[in-house]
């Protein structure tokens, strides 16, 4: 993990070097539980669709779960996209949740510790790292925040 980016940057090393093609399957504005619900649902059958077993397809909705909990608790409104990725290696799915609230401050310390913003804890994103096989954070105090994150489909 490059924790000396600067701009509060994480980006987890695992994440594949290769040339990526997507295809954009779901932007939805996140600003109730609706729409966390909506994108929950997408998102399950899409990965069924794709041919992920029911544990990751489950995984995958616990992942974007949590960043969508994150747009509607230190935001109240942001996006998720969710896309299907394609690369030498193989197909994945990918879901981006993007938000313009305040950013994280210690974006180490958050990812590190699970300590987050005003005292709560950041388990949300710890869950994420581990349930995704990639994972990047960019969070800067006046843009927001924006993970992104990938699954890849096994044994392509």
């Amino acid at each position: 993990m490059d924790t000396n980016s600067p701009h509060g940057q994480l980006k987890d090393r695992k994440a594949p070097r290769m040339k990526k093609t997507t295809d954009k399957l779901l932007h939805l504005v996140v600003s109730s539980n609706d729409d966390l619900l909506a994108a929950r649902q997408f998102a399950r059958a899409f990965a069924l669709g794709l041919g992920f077993p029911a544990h990751q397809a489950a995984a995958i909705v616990t992942a974007l779960s949590e960043m969508a909990r994150n747009i509607l608790l230190y935001s109240g409104r942001g996006e998720i996209a969710i896309r299907r990725v394609h690369t030498a290696r193989g197909q994945g799915i990918r879901v981006e949740a993007t938000d313009r609230g305040p950013g994280i401050l210690d974006l180490q310390k958050v990812l590190l510790d699970g300590q987050g913003m005003s005292g709560h804890h950041a388990m949300g994103l710890l869950t994420v790292r581990r349930l995704m096989d990639t994972f990047v954070i960019h969070s800067d105090r006046q843009k927001g925040t924006r993970v992104i994150v990938e699954k890849w489909l096994q044994g392509e």
